[in-house]
This record gives C-alpha cells, sequence and structure tokens, in this order.
C-alpha cells in the first residue's frame, strides 16, 4: 500500500483507493473538504479499466494537469473520468 495514501493536495483529494492493498479490501478516506470548495469528483483507471480510486477536485482543470501526472507516474492509471452531474455517469476526460 502506498505510504501517502491519506495524502491531501491543495487542488484535489483522493477519497476512496480500490485494488491497491494487499488484502483488496478498499480503503475510504474521510474528505477534509467540502462539496463546494471541490465539487468535481473523478476516478482513475489503469489500462485494463481497473478503477484504482475516486476522488474529488476543486476544477477540472486541477484533474487534468495535477491527479492525472501524479497517478500516471505513481500508479500507472491512464484514464481519467470526470462525473457528470447531467447524466449521473462519470466521462471520459483524460486517457
Amino acid at each position: 500500500m502506498s505510504s501517502n495514501i491519506g495524502e491531501i493536495h491543495p487542488n484535489y483529494q483522493i477519497t476512496k483507493w480500490v485494488n491497491i492493498t494487499d488484502d483488496g479490501n478498499p480503503v475510504t478516506i474521510e474528505p477534509k473538504f467540502s462539496t463546494e470548495e471541490m465539487p468535481y469528483k473523478f476516478t482513475a483507471k489503469d489500462d485494463d479499466g481497473i478503477v484504482y480510486c475516486y476522488g474529488i477536485a476543486v476544477t477540472v482543470d486541477s484533474i487534468d494537469n495535477e491527479v492525472f501526472s501524479h497517478l500516471q507516474n505513481g500508479y500507472g492509471i491512464t484514464l481519467i473520468q470526470i462525473y457528470c452531474r447531467l447524466s449521473g455517469k462519470y466521462v471520459n476526460a483524460i486517457g
């Protein structure tokens, strides 16, 4: 498991890690920010479509620029999806 599993970044926070623990159990992290402060939800997947985490962010740009580069380098993430309030589904943003 990553040593920075609960790390908080100024523009985003991972709220749930999936498929990274030795026992395979998800790790949920209590959000430190309100939905007003970080209104954008995202999920990150690897090239096999396996979800690694869910999170919240300040802006879509912070997801594009900060989240993707951090997770791509640290966990091999190849796809970021952003939650669309209109459809109620996650849609591809990067990858």
